[in-house]
């Protein structure tokens, strides 16, 4: 496995509500960290990369229309966001070290 710092975007489309609970009980069981202000995006701190992340949510949305991504984010030093009108506490805390909060507004 990967190390405990590996941090991945996680994003799903065309799901119903039942794929939408599945992916996030499995985020949260899985993750050290998350975060879900948005209803089919997770950013997710874990032991798991990328390809075990797909191997661990294909099964919750198996074919189309429905769909899922998943996308390693680079490491904590190289780690920038920049923040609209929903609550980013979470990214300002656990996301990236001090040094990295150019970006936000």
């Amino acid at each position: 496995m990967a190390p405990a710092s590996d941090a991945v975007v996680i994003i799903a489309y065309d799901i119903d509500a039942t794929q939408r609970r599945l992916i996030h009980a499995a985020v949260r069981e899985e993750s050290d960290q998350w975060w879900h202000e948005l209803p089919d995006v997770w950013v997710a701190i874990s032991e798991l990369n990328v390809t075990d992340w797909k191997s661990l949510l294909r099964g919750f949305v198996p074919q189309p229309p429905s769909g899922l991504m998943v996308f390693a984010l680079p490491e904590d030093k190289r780690r920038f966001w920049h923040r609209g009108p929903l609550d980013f506490t979470w990214f300002r805390e656990n996301f990236d070290s001090q040094a990295n909060r150019r970006i936000e507004q």
